[in-house]
């Protein structure tokens, strides 16, 4: 499973058949970001961020014809991520570490990347007026 992060409309979410429409979007985002990153860890965030606990991300009603599905970012999630600064995504990715990655091979400071990454599609998102979309594909 590979997990494809999309700042999107939910008519250009609605419009992706295949992976490809998806990379043809993707063409056009920056930073791209994406990874073997599950829901649960992406939950995980909304405890880091908003000490929420564990606020899933929503599964959508679209999906690829492979039967790949759309899961939408909470939304006040993507907007503390938006707002927060450099050094505390920085500290964050200690906190998620702990919360959700500490028993994997995973380096910190790849979460970290992570993190500011994320951020910035979440300032994206809010920038053009989209949503910030997971999408968890069933191709490799």
């Amino acid at each position: 499973m590979y997990t494809y992060f999309i700042v999107a409309t939910d008519a250009e979410v609605a419009r992706m058949q295949s992976l490809d429409h998806v990379v043809s979007h993707l063409e056009h985002i920056e930073p791209l970001l994406g990874g073997n990153v599950d829901l649960e860890a992406i939950a995980s965030l909304s405890n880091v961020f908003l000490q929420l606990d564990r606020r899933s991300p929503k599964q959508t009603e679209h999906a690829l014809l492979d039967g790949s599905l759309f899961y939408l970012l909470d939304g006040e999630l993507c907007e503390k991520m938006a707002s927060t600064g450099h050094e505390q995504l920085l500290d964050a990715s200690v906190l998620w570490d702990e919360e959700s990655w500490k028993e994997t091979d995973v380096n910190r400071m790849d979460l970290a990347g992570f993190l500011l990454d994320l951020a910035a599609l979440c300032r994206e998102a809010k920038a053009k007026s989209a949503s910030l979309y997971a999408l968890l594909s069933k191709e490799e």
